[in-house]
């Protein structure tokens, strides 16, 4: 059944989404051909609205995805939803994967749509395999920076990218839930934006304090060759205060010495962010099934 819902949800959100990918083409399209043959002016103007186009592909997706969560559950077209035969928990994963699916496939267009800018930029210099393979190079070169392989690199990029997604669904889908929930429905549309805020101001709350405070760090240091990163059990704030705070910015360098040999960065922030999602999904999960449209 869950399998249906996934299909019932990308029925209903291709009409929303049958346009934009089609224009996003035409926006690179144009610049390829324009900025390919270095005609003034349009070939600058197209070649800078497909950089801004291929930045907001994805975040127009998941725009429309959270469009369709509300209104799949809190308008008409809840009453559909709410009389369907599945349980909550169903509903609710209907709406996480079809909108992860939705995601990987926005992104998929969208690393497209860069290769195609830089094979474009390239052409337009008379080299068109160049930024390319600078870009390549470089994915290639960062991860031993740090001390890690290339794959264990691109595990950390894709790691990074699956959590940015699950991170946007459980705050996005909590702060609908509870906007339309009893204490905020008066508000109507602004209600999730008001927990939003809260929401919002709640989070960098306890960012800085677990930052700062949690004992937990990264400690970050100089090898012979890269960066040497371990976990330690000590409040970052200790390190903090040995480097100062002088509102410039420091090169890294600068930065690990005042520290008296490494930098210590707070994962504290990172225990507060997983336990938010963890706590969203199954109070999120579990209020789904709660809701009255009468």
């Amino acid at each position: 059944m869950l399998g249906k819902l996934i299909k019932l949800d990308f029925r209903m959100m291709r009409s929303q989404l049958k346009w934009v990918i089609p224009i996003y083409a035409l926006l690179l399209a144009s610049a390829f051909v324009f900025r390919s043959f270095n005609i003034p002016v349009v070939g600058t103007l197209m070649y800078v609205i497909a950089n801004i186009a291929t930045m907001a592909l994805v975040p127009v997706v998941l725009v429309l995805v959270l469009s369709h969560y509300y209104r799949h559950f809190y308008t008409n077209q809840g009453y559909l939803t709410h009389t369907l035969p599945v349980t909550s928990s169903q509903r609710y994963h209907a709406k996480l994967f079809s909108g992860f699916f939705l995601y990987v496939f926005s992104s998929s267009i969208a690393v497209l749509g860069f290769f195609i800018i830089l094979l474009t930029e390239g052409l337009s210099k008379g080299k068109a395999m160049q930024a390319i393979n600078e870009f390549l190079q470089f994915m290639g070169s960062w991860p031993p920076q740090f001390g890690l392989s290339v794959f264990a690199g691109i595990l950390l990029v894709l790691g990074v990218w699956i959590l940015m997604y699950v991170s946007f669904f459980t705050m996005m889908s909590f702060s609908v839930t509870v906007g339309m929930g009893r204490r905020f429905s008066r508000y109507g549309v602004g209600g999730p934006f008001l927990v939003y805020i809260i929401l919002y101001v709640v989070n960098q709350i306890l960012g800085v304090l677990g930052l700062l405070f949690v004992p937990l760090s990264l400690r970050i240091s100089f090898g012979e060759t890269s960066l040497q990163m371990r976990v330690v059990t000590e409040m970052p704030i200790h390190n903090l205060l040995g480097i100062g705070i002088t509102g410039q910015n420091i090169p890294m360098e600068e930065v690990i010495e005042r520290g008296g040999g490494h930098f210590d960065f707070g994962l504290g922030v990172f225990i507060f962010a997983l336990a938010f999602i963890v706590f969203s999904y199954f109070y999120t999960k579990r209020q789904v099934g709660k809701v009255n449209l009468r």
